[in-house]
Formats: C-alpha cells, structure tokens, sequence
C-alpha cells in the first residue's frame, strides 16, 4: 500500500516503484498546476542523473503544458542550482526538479522551487500536498509528450552555457584556468559531472575526474559528499598529485573538500572558510546571514570583523 505523499524541507521523496511512480508523480505535477493556476509566466524542469529520472521529468512536462503552463524542459541531467538558477534568470513561476539529491539510489523525488529558486515556504508546502492529494482523487489533464514539443509548449532547453556565464562574472574562471592548479573533482555519478573542468580546465589547471559517468545505482556509493562515503577520492588525495579535491552531492547542490593531505573539510568549515576570504581578502563588510544549523564560526568571524550576523530558522 502506497503512503501518501507529503512534502519535507526541500520537497517529496520516495522509493521508486513502490511511492514514486509514473501516477503519484504526475499527480505531484497537478498539484504544482493548480497552485500556479493563473500564473503564466512558465515552469522550469529538470533532473539528475538517477534511474529513469528524464522519464519522469517528461512525465511533469506533458502534464504541466496540459495545463497551459510553457515548460523549459532542460536536456540532460544539470545541478540543482542550474535549476534553481534558471527560474531566475528566465523569470519563471517556478520549478521543478526530479531529484533525491543525497538519499541512496533507491530513491527519487521531486522539488519545487517557487520563482524566487529557493525552498518554498511551509505554507506553500501545505498547499501542494492539499492539491496533489486531490490530483490523486480526481486525476490529472495530461497530453501526449510528443504533442507538446511539437506545440511549443514543451521547449527543449540547455542551460549550462548560460549558467557558466553567469559563474563567470562572479568568480576569475580566465585567472582560474590559469593557475596550474590540480583538481580532483569527484561528482560521485551525478549531475555534476563535467561542469568543473568545462568551468576551470582547459589552460594551465587540470581537472581529473572521479566517477563522473552516469550510474542510476552509484555503483553502490552513497551520494552524499562527506569523508565516510568518499573513501576513494580521500586516498587520491592522500597519495598526492593534487592540491584539491571538490565533492558533489547526487543533484550537485552540496559540496564536499578534501585538501591535499587527504583530510576531509566539513561544509561548515568551508562557509567559514569563503566569509573569511571575503571578509579579510575582497575587504567586504555586508551583513553574514547563516542558518539555524551552520554552528558558531560565522558568529566568530562576524565579532572578529565586526560585521552583524543574523540568523534564519
């Protein structure tokens, strides 16, 4: 017996052919259409590179044009934040992104982004579980994927050039290819493959990569970047050669670090870390806005430079 389908922090999860399936997914997408009933500016979808997961954004798609929504259909497995990005960048609604981020292969599950591209908020959360719980009563208005590509409805979408533009105003990438820097990049299968040598390799800095074809089992790894589950990457390292290894999550939307001796750096650390260096190094003096869950360190950097810091739930 299937559960029903409720929304976490940053969207539904579930275990593909038992929860997540072609039905439960399509009514999600129904539930995302009637919240945006009225608003026609466009959905974004994308996906990750877990099993079948262009299938089921295709599945989002056909029903979201049903509903006359245009859909950016992105065309092959990008990060999180290329998605997010995207709404942005091309003033959408919103978004949805078939993806389990971190969670084991067995998993898949879809977030919406509202046009901002953060996580939506608990109220709209609320809103969506009370309309895909519906779309589950009533059903879904869906048209043949075909039919919607051939009416312009779906467009067929890439957005990495644009989304590695706009990394090129905020960061060197020129000073960067120029570096001579060694970089292990480890993408543990997922939709980051790719993007760090197309970002930085090609001059002087040279990208190896690590486990960056697609595999919807991971080859049995758990996709989450932290030291336990990244023994291969941290014995790369560890056996020199390199000066950096960069670890993403199964969406790309988390990052690990592991410096030249093998040891692993916490996320933590490594925001306190990127303050630091614009704190002391750029000369920047804006207010530092961290989490509930980020711990004391930005706190400390914020007294030792004299900067607020405020604190989100």
């Amino acid at each position: 017996m299937t559960s029903p389908i409720s929304f976490g922090t940053d969207g539904w999860r579930a275990v593909v052919a038992d929860d997540f399936t072609y039905e439960r997914v399509r009514a999600v997408a129904q539930g995302v259409a009637w919240y945006l009933e009225g608003d026609r500016r466009g959905v974004v979808v994308g996906h990750d590179t877990r099993f079948s997961a262009e299938l089921f954004a295709r599945e989002v798609a056909r029903v979201l044009a049903a509903n006359g929504q245009h859909v950016l259909l992105l065309d092959h497995p990008v990060p999180t934040p290329t998605i997010t990005w995207t709404v942005v960048e091309r003033k959408q609604a919103g978004a949805v992104a078939v993806t389990a981020s971190h969670n084991p292969a067995e998993f898949n599950g879809l977030k919406y982004k509202p046009d901002y591209g953060g996580s939506a908020s608990p109220e709209v959360v609320a809103r969506l579980e009370e309309l895909t719980a519906r779309a589950l009563e009533e059903g879904v208005k869906a048209i043949p994927y075909d039919d919607a590509v051939a009416s312009g409805r779906v467009e067929v979408f890439d957005p990495v050039p644009d989304y590695l533009r706009q990394v090129g105003r905020l960061v060197d990438l020129p000073r960067l290819r120029d570096a001579g820097l060694r970089i292990l990049h480890e993408p543990m299968y997922g939709s980051g493959m790719g993007l760090i040598r197309e970002a930085v390799g090609g001059g002087r800095t040279t990208v190896t990569e690590l486990h960056a074809e697609r595999n919807p089992g991971f080859a049995g790894m758990h996709p989450e970047p932290i030291g336990k589950y990244m023994p291969e990457a941290m014995a790369k390292m560890a056996g020199g050669g390199f000066d950096l290894c960069i670890a993403n999550d199964g969406d790309s939307d988390r990052v690990g670090i592991i410096d030249e001796t093998g040891r692993f750096i916490t996320q933590l650390e490594v925001m306190a870390l990127l303050a630091m260096y614009l704190l002391e190094k750029r000369g920047l003096r804006g207010h530092l806005i961290r989490s509930l869950t980020t711990g004391v360190m930005l706190d400390r950097l914020g007294e030792r430079f004299g900067v607020p810091v405020i604190e989100t739930p």
